[in-house]
């Protein structure tokens, strides 16, 4: 269920960065402290490069990221990379996060499907802000639950009964 939900989002994502051209999808925006859209998408991508590569290996590390500038530049390569994850509909199993702060570090239990919602949550956050990206270039537009989340969906929803 948690995998259909990202695939979702990630589908979103791709349709989004589709109906931008490179030069839009790689823009600064100001309202974002100068990041564009490429480089959230780049980061939601790279985060879950990392769970694939952690579902392997038995430890996760978000904080090896490779920070592709093609991922955050050219949209064709972005959406090549999200469709790839359709390979991560994989089985539960038990994983180690791999923490680190102020010099020490730590490795804490986690499990497969814990860290495939937190991604999915990650991904809603950084479609939230794109959404902000999005006010300068009315051009194109997202579904309104794009950047919401499925709780806050469902809530609006009871509450337009």
């Amino acid at each position: 269920m948690v995998f259909q939900e990202l695939a979702q989002r990630l589908s979103e994502l791709m349709a989004l960065a589709t109906a931008l051209n490179n030069d839009e999808y790689a823009r600064p925006i100001d309202s974002l402290d100068g990041a564009s859209v490429g480089a959230h998408i780049r980061h939601v991508v790279e985060m879950l490069q990392c769970l694939q590569k952690g579902y392997d290996s038995g430890t996760i590390d978000y904080d090896d990221r490779n920070r592709s500038t093609l991922l955050e530049t050219d949209v064709r390569e972005a959406v090549r990379v999200m469709a790839s994850f359709a390979s991560m509909d994989q089985p539960d199993k038990p994983l180690q996060l791999k923490y680190r702060s102020d010099g020490m570090q730590v490795l804490i239990e986690t499990n497969y499907c814990r860290e495939l919602l937190y991604n999915l949550e990650h991904a809603v956050h950084h479609q939230a802000l794109i959404k902000v990206a999005l006010q300068n270039m009315p051009h194109v537009s997202v579904g309104s639950g794009f950047g919401v989340a499925k709780s806050t969906l469902e809530y609006r929803d009871s509450c337009a009964r």
